[in-house]
Parts: C-alpha cells; sequence; structure tokens
C-alpha cells in the first residue's frame, strides 16, 4: 500500500476492537507517525504526530484509566499524546519532562515515570 510517504520504521499492528479491524502506526522519514488501517488510509479523526524533536521509536500504545494514549519517545524526551494524536497530552519542558528511556507504570488514571532530573512522578492524564 502507498501511503504517500517514505516509511522509517514500522508498520505495528494493533486490533483496537478485537473485530480483527486492524490498524498500523508507522513512523515516516518526515519525523512524523502516521495511524493507518490496512487499507492505507487514515481514520478520520486523525491528527497525526509530529513533534520538534526525533522520533527515535514507534509509539507505545497505553491505557489509561479507559483511555488509550501513545508514548512517542524522541531524543530528549518521552511525550504522551492522545490516541488520535494531535497536541501531546503531557509534554514538559527541562527537568520534568518524562526520560526517554523512562519504564512507564500505569496506576489506575496516572502514569508513574522517571523524570529528566531524576524524580519519580506520578502524572495524572
Amino acid at each position: 500500500v502507498d501511503l504517500g510517504k517514505e516509511v522509517l520504521l514500522g508498520p505495528a499492528a494493533y486490533d483496537f476492537t478485537g473485530a480483527k479491524g486492524y490498524s498500523v502506526m508507522v513512523l515516516h522519514k518526515d519525523n512524523t507517525i502516521g495511524m493507518y488501517n490496512i487499507h492505507g488510509e487514515k481514520p478520520e479523526k486523525w491528527e497525526g504526530i509530529a513533534p520538534d524533536e526525533t522520533i527515535i521509536a514507534l509509539p507505545e500504545l497505553l491505557k489509561v484509566g479507559g483511555k488509550n494514549f501513545w508514548a512517542v519517545r524522541t531524543a530528549v524526551q518521552t511525550r504522551i499524546y492522545p490516541f488520535y494524536g494531535g497536541a501531546p497530552a503531557y509534554v514538559q519542558e527541562g527537568a520534568k519532562s518524562i526520560r526517554r528511556d523512562s519504564d512507564i507504570e500505569v496506576e489506575g488514571d496516572s502514569i508513574k515515570v522517571i523524570c529528566n532530573d531524576g524524580k519519580t512522578r506520578n502524572i495524572k492524564l
């Protein structure tokens, strides 16, 4: 399937509904993340993920408080995005930003992470 842009990494396949209506996530060479169905079409609600920092891995699906989010690891930090992309649900600059290699533990409607200042923080999403 031609996605209109070159793929750097992926795809990672997901079955969000359990009905075998697969979706895939890819990292494009232009430093954007795309979500597509198996026919290469973006969901209507997809807003895209395109941070200023270089993305270093495919996004990781997080299920937090009954909602889905994406953890996107960049060369500088880990950013948390809503399921359909767009503006980050959590991003900080400097010391309070999530370390790019931090484990992410889901605890109810929050995540427990290690920030760039070395402190462990619980972040409500």
